[in-house]
């Protein structure tokens, strides 16, 4: 494909199965060994045992480590696009083993991105569209969950919002899209208008923020107290 890739291993040409291979397939950072290549003039489809992406600190872009188990792969290499599905268990990513993608990944040249459910110990972020760094993910349009501390119960819970993880620093920037939209924080049984947070995630904290010359509410969700 013009070069785009490389491919080391065995291929077989013929009038029933076409063009296919068996071997190992490179793609930017990105490896993986597979018996079922099917070599299309605009295409390649593929399933592998695991799939490995090298992490990339440098860029630009970074690329953040990722592995994949029972992976299938659809690669348009004109597109400059791999598209990746795993069947049952999730995409581990970055060096740290404690966060996943479940859903489907997505690698180019601008880098590695994503549609899905991005989980870790403190949080979940869900979105059509996520771009990695080596160890940062944002996304335009996203819902973000934080976790209670120490629990499973949602402490904070805020939908299409515009945010920004960076693990390096351990903090968030978060930004509603709509001043229309509440937060919803269902640990505590409260919402409140302000949509705009920074969370420190060393410290569990969140920041709340209310636009300049405006007063921000809060509001009892409680069923047993008045709003």
């Amino acid at each position: 494909y013009l070069e785009k890739g490389k491919f080391t291993g065995e291929i077989d040409l013929s009038n029933t199965g076409g063009f296919q291979g068996k071997g190992d397939l490179n793609y930017l950072q990105a490896t993986f060994k597979s018996e079922d290549i099917v070599f299309r003039p605009k295409q390649l489809t593929a399933t592998a045992d695991q799939f490995n992406l090298e992490e990339d600190k440098v860029g630009p872009p970074e690329i953040p480590e990722a592995v994949g188990y029972d992976v299938s792969i659809d690669w348009r290499p004109y597109q400059d696009s791999m598209y990746l599905t795993t069947k049952e268990k999730p995409f581990e990513l970055f060096k740290d083993n404690l966060h996943t993608l479940a859903g489907k990944l997505i690698l180019t040249p601008d880098g590695l991105k994503a549609d899905g459910v991005f989980k870790w110990d403190k949080g979940k972020l869900t979105s059509d569209l996520m771009s990695f760094g080596a160890y940062t993910v944002d996304s335009d349009t996203s819902t973000l969950q934080i976790f209670a501390f120490g629990s499973d119960d949602l402490a904070f819970d805020t939908r299409n919002v515009k945010a920004e993880l960076d693990f390096y620093k351990q903090e968030g920037r978060i930004k509603a899209n709509s001043d229309e939209l509440s937060t919803t924080m269902p640990y505590n049984q409260y919402q409140t208008s302000m949509n705009e947070l920074i969370w420190n995630m060393k410290e569990e904290t969140i920041t709340f923020l209310s636009p300049e010359g405006e007063l921000g509410s809060f509001r009892s969700i409680h069923p047993d107290q008045d709003s």
